[in-house]
């Protein structure tokens, strides 16, 4: 998913460094035409199934409570715990990755928007393209925003249905 985001964002860089050099080759003129941008819709990405091991919890013949079976209780939650921890930090470094392509995008961004001429003719197109621009940028944001809580919804569907089976 991170990649994927990181993709699209290189893809409106690589599309604001086309706009920004077609407007330092021909001259400004009183209204800028904009090329209309098509955001394509996030893919739905699936977290791979996670192989547990199989816990076998020895059933007491009577209905007491026996060391095995406390051990083997133990040894299931230890497991869990650890599979839970392993998921953690990957979540951690999925968000690390992204906080990371959002701020190479934000400064390339800056960049650019420092490259933008600063003329008196160029004002109001620099007005109307930083408008286009934040509104292109919200939409991305929203998107990525999205799938990031499906993805997050997906884990924890799959985190239930995990601790649905070892209570049973």
């Amino acid at each position: 998913m991170t990649i994927a985001i990181i993709v699209l964002l290189a893809l409106i860089l690589l599309a604001l460094v086309a706009i920004l050099n077609a407007l330092k080759k021909r001259p400004v003129s009183q209204k800028l035409e904009f090329p209309k941008i098509e955001f394509p819709e996030f893919p739905k990405i699936e977290i791979p199934k996670i192989e547990l091991p199989k816990i076998e919890i020895p059933q007491a013949k009577e209905s007491t409570i026996t060391v095995e079976l406390l051990q083997g209780m133990a040894n299931a939650q230890n497991d869990l715990i650890k599979v839970l921890q392993e998921t953690s930090t990957l979540m951690r470094v999925n968000q690390a990755e992204f906080q990371s392509g959002l701020e190479a995008f934000h400064k390339a961004v800056e960049k650019l928007l420092a490259q933008i001429p600063n003329d008196e003719k160029g004002l109001d197109a620099q007005k109307e393209f930083m408008q286009k621009f934040e509104d292109a940028f919200a939409k991305v944001q929203e998107k990525a925003s999205e799938a990031m809580n499906e993805n997050s919804l997906r884990l924890q569907e799959i985190l239930t249905e995990f601790l649905n089976k070892e209570a049973k």
